[in-house]
């Protein structure tokens, strides 16, 4: 049975479709099938009352429980922590559109739960749990992965909703080391590229084409993360891709020069954007 699911990495299905093939329920974030012991976990982007955050290679997936703490000893929670020594498979289903479950194939545990604080259905503050997930098997690299899907979801939101989903993150990072790797905030890139508007910040000009309506710039850290540069906002920009090549490849001093006093000026830029939403 489980080749089966191999076929089908990468595949969107509709709600019932997944209830169907994989032979679980059709409501919930954790669907138990007992007949083929696997567990399916749904990270559904669109929702904002459970957190589910990609770091490079890891998803911390927020537990099961809507009202008050939540506790490994409930549910599917005590499965979830115990799959391994249970022999239990663990199948990762992401949603960034209304039924679409995009299969993103076998999961399993990197670590331990971590404790979390997030509000309940009750706009509560409670006690939760974070665990950390990395794709195994055949799975895609997630690098590349809908990178344009996530782009698309975060544009959508608020400056608000955006800087209370960096606070989230920003406070999961601090709180789980991943050793040897280069941590990128994609929302911090989408940040930036706000306070660009369009404009390259090395070249000045507008930039060269449009990708869903919006003016494409990429982000570029000003001292590379493999230099021990920061992934921060005052280590930040937002440059044309032929500016972004040319940083890579001739690294012109007058140009690292005026992009560290760019990435000074978005910091405040930043700081009076956000002002007032914590």
């Amino acid at each position: 049975m489980f080749e089966s699911y191999l076929n089908s990495i990468g595949l969107s299905f509709t709600n019932n479709e997944l209830s169907t093939k994989f032979e679980v329920g059709n409501s919930g974030g954790m669907r138990r099938s007992i007949k083929n012991n696997t567990l399916i976990l749904i990270a559904d982007h669109k929702k904002k009352m459970y957190s589910n955050i990609w770091f490079d290679d890891v998803l911390f997936y927020t537990g099961m429980g809507k009202n008050g703490n939540q506790s490994l000893d409930y549910k599917q929670n005590k499965i979830l922590k115990n799959a391994k020594s249970l022999g239990v498979t663990l199948l990762l289903f992401e949603v960034y559109e209304k039924n679409e479950y995009i299969f993103r194939g076998e999961v399993e545990l990197s670590g331990e739960p971590i404790k979390d604080i997030q509000e309940d259905i009750n706009k509560n503050e409670r006690e939760v749990f974070l665990f950390p997930l990395v794709l195994i098997k055949n799975a895609t690299d997630v690098h590349n992965i809908d990178a344009l899907r996530k782009k698309k979801l975060y544009s959508k939101y608020s400056n608000q909703s955006l800087y209370l989903l960096f606070k989230k993150q920003k406070n999961i990072r601090e709180r789980y080391i991943t050793v040897n790797t280069y941590y990128r905030n994609v929302v911090l890139s989408e940040f930036v590229k706000r306070i660009a508007n369009g404009v390259c910040q090395l070249c000045n000009q507008f930039a060269p084409f449009y990708i869903n309506s919006v003016p494409y710039l990429e982000s570029h850290h000003v001292i590379w993360l493999s230099r021990s540069g920061s992934d921060s906002i005052d280590n930040l920009v937002a440059i044309c891709p032929n500016c972004h090549k040319k940083m890579h490849y001739v690294e012109d001093s007058c140009d690292l020069d005026k992009l560290l006093n760019v990435a000074i000026e978005n910091k405040y830029s930043f700081l009076k954007m956000v002002e007032g939403f914590s």
